[in-house]
């Protein structure tokens, strides 16, 4: 099931992400221009780079919460006492553990995944753009 909602919104994060980081470079592109202004524009690139930020680090956040939460599936269903239950609940509980081995993950096209670690790259390369713009 989840690998076929992966397959169904894969593109849908693609396009998304791709949007995003196209905004966020343009915006912080023109609040670079206009740094030593205290204009309007100024406000609203400022307010819209924050926007984008905060709505990267929200979904970034969530996915990876999916997947650890994913990665400790497994270990929390062994550790609650599933060996006194009935034969045909215990196959199908070891059959969850055995599944749940592999950690669930939202793509971002055939790219990358989403997580915290996409979120921090994404920093990054805004900082490095703000540094490099400077020279």
């Amino acid at each position: 099931f989840v690998e076929e909602l992966n397959d169904c919104l894969r593109w849908c994060f693609f396009i998304d992400f791709t949007v995003k980081s196209y905004n966020f470079s343009q915006f912080l592109y023109a609040l670079l221009k206009s740094a030593n202004k205290m204009n309007i524009e100024s406000l609203f690139n400022c307010s819209k780079v924050f926007v984008i930020i905060v709505e990267n680090w929200y979904i970034n956040y969530h996915a990876n919460e999916l997947t650890v939460m994913s990665k400790k599936l497994a270990s929390s269903i062994f550790s609650n006492g599933w060996y006194d239950l009935d034969e045909s609940t215990k196959k199908s509980l070891i059959l969850i553990m055995i599944r749940s081995q592999r950690s669930l993950k939202i793509d971002i096209g055939t790219i990358y995944f989403l997580g915290t670690k996409l979120f921090i790259k994404i920093l990054k390369g805004g900082y490095t753009f703000i540094v490099f713009y400077n020279f």
